[in-house]
Parts: C-alpha cells; structure tokens; sequence
C-alpha cells in the first residue's frame, strides 16, 4: 500500500508531552501515515483561557487538514479541557473519529489501581483531576494527588530526592502515574524505590487503547506506519527536546510550521461564546 493509500491520525499535544506517543503507536498498527503536531509556540495551555486555548486547538488541526485527517488524538489534558466541546463539532462535520487521550489514559489506572493514594507526575497527557474523575466514577477509592516537580529540568539532585519521596510514600501511595513521556524517564527510579508500587505509563497506556480503536477500523493496512513529527515552533531547543524524548535524531523533527489565523470556513471553524463553548 503506497502512502497515497495511508489513513491519517493527527496526534495533538503540547510542549513535547507526548513525544513518544507515535512510534508506540506506529509499532502497533499498521498502515498509518502518523503526524505528530506539538504546539510548542503556544504552550501551556493551562495557563491560557479557555477559548484562547480551544482556537489554538482548532488552528492547529486546520494546519494539517489537508493531509486528508482519518483521526484525532488529543494527547494533551489542558487542550482537551479547553476544546473538547468545539473539536468534537469540527471532527463530526468532516467525519472524522476522535480520541480524547486524557480518558483514555485514565482507564489503566482504574485498571491497575489497588490501593492507596494516586500520584500523578508530569500530568500533560493526564493529570490529576481526570484520573481522580475516572476512579470516583469507577467506585474506586483513594486520594489523587500531583507531584509538583519539573521532570524536564530534573538532575541527579532531583532524582535523589525523587527516590526518598517515593521510598518515604510506600505505604501511602499505591500508584503513581507518568503523564507524559518525560515524566515516563523515572519509571525505574520509582521501581527502584517501591517495587510494590503500580507504575502507569500515560503514553504507552494511551497507545495500547488508541491502536485497538484504530485496529478496529475497516480494512486496517498492511504496511508499517509511518511517523512525520513537527512543532509549530521548531527551534533547535525544541527539535532537541523533542527528539530526546522520542529517541529520534533532531532532524527527524521538520521544521517550523506557520500557524493560520485561525479556521476560515473549513470544519474546524466552530464559534464560540467567550467562555470557549461552541455556539454551533
């Protein structure tokens, strides 16, 4: 099958958090053209407001519409917070399947949780308060909580401090959860320091539950995916720091893409009120 033939996803995200997330989904299925688009010029999203953050959202799949998009994964909690409502809107116009990462994620944790409290690291696909919605929902007890620590910037100071964090909680949290694929860095430090501990991966967790949904499509293809990774600002710190965490050369990221004004009259352009909600 030529790649003329591929079905696309889009995989969306924020600052890099995901930056793992398209190979393990590339080793899963097959037949996919994969594009990754991080929103590095804008990010975070958290600290936007909700409508600014949702347009941001929506110009950003308008970017890579013209790739003939078969699905969308927001593999980022702010962008899917801020947008959900107005992406849904704008996939269902052009019949297009959409993944909400945070969700998803969040059911391996209910999954695997067993005891105690959830610690939730690095929240960028997932943070503390879906997974805390996903287990209320699920009948599961236990506080969740985040750890406020810059995973990004973390040195060998960090890590020890890390370590006795982890060792000092070993009967107060019985899962910890890595919500973005730097927080996935300390997967083994955290082993290391509670080998009883329940270590949810956001990103591989969310790339087992994403290739079952694309599996189940018609006509799954046969050949290897493919992976195209960009940034709406690739400079070289965040072509570096993306393909550091994607285990890529730097040259694999492409160069910088020129966000759009915003959606003009293509599915994507949803109105909303001022409070980000659509209007459509």
């Amino acid at each position: 099958m030529s790649s003329s033939n591929q079905r696309t996803l889009v995989i969306l995200d924020e600052r890099g958090a995901a930056a793992r997330l398209p190979s393990q989904i590339a080793s899963l299925v097959q037949g996919y053209r994969i594009i990754y688009l991080s929103d590095t010029r804008h990010a975070p999203y958290g600290t936007l407001s909700r409508v600014s953050a949702a347009r941001l959202v929506l110009q950003c799949l308008e970017l890579v519409r013209g790739y003939g998009i078969s699905a969308v994964l927001l593999a980022s909690a702010a962008a899917s917070r801020a947008a959900l409502p107005a992406v849904r809107i704008g996939c269902a116009r052009a019949g297009i399947a959409l993944h909400e990462g945070a969700s998803l994620a969040a059911r391996e944790v209910v999954r695997r949780h067993r005891f105690g409290d959830v610690a939730v690291l690095g929240g960028e696909i997932v943070d503390e308060r879906v997974v805390a919605e996903a287990l209320a929902e699920a009948g599961l007890s236990g506080r969740t909580r985040a750890v406020p620590l810059d995973l990004a910037a973390l040195g060998e100071v960090g890590k020890d401090a890390l370590g006795r964090l982890v060792d000092a909680q070993r009967t107060q949290v019985g899962t910890y959860v890595l919500g973005s694929s730097s927080a996935a860095r300390v997967a083994d430090l955290i082993r290391r320091s509670d080998p009883d501990a329940v270590i949810v991966e956001a990103d591989a967790a969310l790339a087992a539950e994403v290739a079952v949904a694309l599996e189940a499509g018609p006509e799954a293809g046969m050949t290897a995916s493919t992976v195209i990774r960009c940034a709406t600002e690739a400079s070289k710190h965040w072509q570096e720091r993306i393909a550091e965490l994607a285990g890529v050369a730097p040259d694999a990221v492409a160069g910088r893409w020129v966000m759009p004004a915003g959606p003009s009259g293509g599915p994507f352009a949803v109105t909303m009120d001022e409070d980000g909600d659509p209007l459509d």
